[in-house]
């Protein structure tokens, strides 16, 4: 879990269920952004492809996963722009009504 601040106003929120921190941890670990939030007073200002950004770095950094996944419920006011623009793809795959995205994190 991780907040996500505007110098010092907390104004969002992060989780992650990532795999390589099982004990022990599978051979092909996943990771999956399970939540995403900003505060709908910080939105369309930039705050979340930031926050964004900063975490695909840090699990590119953390290294071991071949992808980052995601899903989001789709329709008006859904992220779907911001994680298309951050490079996440469609899977084709749904999670109950969600939509399934994911970021390929080697080369």
């Amino acid at each position: 879990y991780r907040a996500i601040y505007l110098d010092e106003t907390p104004v969002g929120f992060v989780m992650l269920s990532d795999d390589s921190l099982l004990s022990p941890p599978p051979p092909k670990p996943q990771i999956w952004l399970w939540r995403f939030m900003v505060d709908e007073r910080y939105q369309g200002q930039g705050v979340g492809s930031i926050a964004l950004r900063l975490l695909i770095d840090h699990v590119r950094n953390k290294g071991g996963f071949e992808t980052l996944e995601l899903s989001f419920v789709p329709g008006e006011g859904s992220p779907e722009g911001v994680y298309l623009r951050a490079g996440f793809r469609h899977t084709g795959r749904l999670d109950r009504d969600e939509i399934v995205l994911e970021l390929p994190l080697t080369s």
